[in-house]
């Protein structure tokens, strides 16, 4: 069972006699006075904070700010800085509590005999496989600093590519939540009132007007129910996505869609050629970094083609023979790799790869947006605009209607 820690502010002196002050996690106040201590820090002062404020800094550190740290440790290494005092320097300068405790762990292990590769597998969500596998290599070779900088150009290469498909989303997203607000405050507030006036006349309303005012008391109606059905799946979709036949299904989506399949495949190849291209640049065997492709691996498809590779080039196949006999694998990408096998410079032609594929992957999101944005407003115009032709025809037709 995961001991239950608090945060604590404390006020102490540093090494140079200089009054600061922060935060950390501890069990209890000895725990934090302890940690403390550990950094030579004179400790002032200890007190727990209020559990209010234990919830609005419990946020997890993003993926960003653990490539921006890894991209400092890096800069702190390559000056010549040994692994302890530089991680020292990066908890003195972080703000963000979760980081700070992070770091903070990271240095009480180190200092009692651990690697830093080693003391990152307790943080398996921030540090994955290769990571970790690439943070090993560079303490045996002594070139930590650049497999620092390698994880963190593919970690800041990777965030770009998600960064700019939300940035994407996100005005459709909007738009759609907006148009859908407005048009149930239409149908719940705003129509019912015209109905009310319509009924004082004595004449048929138009047929477009008479299916709206329908509409509207149908979806009055059935606001119970559909809150009452959100409720009850709400919980069984939450347990579903823990199930692996629901990302099954999902994995086999994605690369059934024609044009999902297509864009989707254009991400899985671009994260494939970066990450392949790291490990070929670190020295990793063909067959390990196989195993770590599979790992980190999005598409559970994916995975089992990876699989398949592997199995194919243990046998003795060339990489790009073996990826010929796989759907997932874009014909440019195995011609790449090919002339990269043949002329021995597979890093140099995975890393070309990957380039392709990220400026292809950005212009088709700019695509995407461009085209989305006036059938947004149109679609937008004919709901909204709809509906208040539909409650204006009647008045429009007072001759006939009253």
């Amino acid at each position: 069972m995961k001991t239950q820690k608090y945060i604590y502010k404390w006020i102490g002196l540093n090494h140079q006699g200089i009054k600061i002050k922060g935060k950390l996690h501890a069990l209890n106040s000895e725990h934090a006075k302890q940690i403390l201590q550990k950094q030579n820090m004179a400790v002032l002062t200890t007190r727990k904070a209020i559990q209010v404020k234990f919830y609005l800094f419990n946020k997890k550190i993003s993926a960003r700010e653990i490539s921006i740290f890894l991209r400092q440790l890096s800069t702190l290494i390559c000056t010549g800085i040994p692994i302890i005092s530089a991680l020292q320097i990066l908890l003195e300068n972080q703000k963000k509590i979760q980081l700070h405790q992070l770091i903070n762990d990271l240095i009480a292990a180190i200092k009692s005999g651990q690697t830093l590769s080693f003391s990152l597998q307790h943080y398996p969500n921030y540090f994955n496989a290769l990571t970790r596998h690439l943070i090993k290599i560079g303490e045996q070779s002594g070139t930590m600093d650049v497999m620092l900088t390698r994880i963190a150009d593919q970690k800041e290469k990777q965030i770009q590519i998600k960064e700019s498909i939300q940035l994407a989303l996100l005005y459709p997203t909007v738009i759609t939540f907006i148009s859908a607000i407005m048009t149930v405050v239409m149908l719940v507030l705003v129509i019912p009132k015209f109905a009310e006036l319509f009924e004082t006349f004595h004449g048929k309303l138009p047929y477009f007007t008479l299916k709206i005012i329908q509409l509207s008391a149908f979806f009055r109606c059935s606001i119970p129910y559909f809150f009452f059905t959100v409720i009850l799946l709400t919980p069984v979709l939450m347990w579903s996505r823990h199930y692996f036949k629901y990302h099954l299904i999902t994995d086999k989506l994605l690369l059934t869609i024609p044009l999902l399949k297509e864009f989707y495949l254009k991400i899985l190849s671009a994260n494939f050629s970066r990450v392949f291209a790291v490990m070929m640049c670190s020295g990793i065997p063909i067959t390990d970094a196989m195993k770590l492709l599979k790992d980190l691996s999005p598409n559970s498809l994916y995975q089992q083609a990876i699989t398949q590779l592997t199995f194919e080039i243990t046998s003795g196949q060339r990489l790009y023979d073996a990826m010929r006999r796989c759907a997932f694998f874009p014909d440019l990408l195995i011609q790449m790799i090919k002339v990269g096998e043949e002329s021995g410079t597979l890093d140099t032609m995975l890393a070309k790869s990957a380039e392709f594929y990220e400026s292809d992957i950005n212009q088709s999101v700019s695509h995407f947006t461009q085209l989305l944005e006036p059938l947004i407003i149109i679609i937008l115009g004919v709901l909204i605009g709809g509906l208040v032709i539909a409650m204006y025809l009647p008045i429009f037709k007072l001759g006939t209607v009253i």
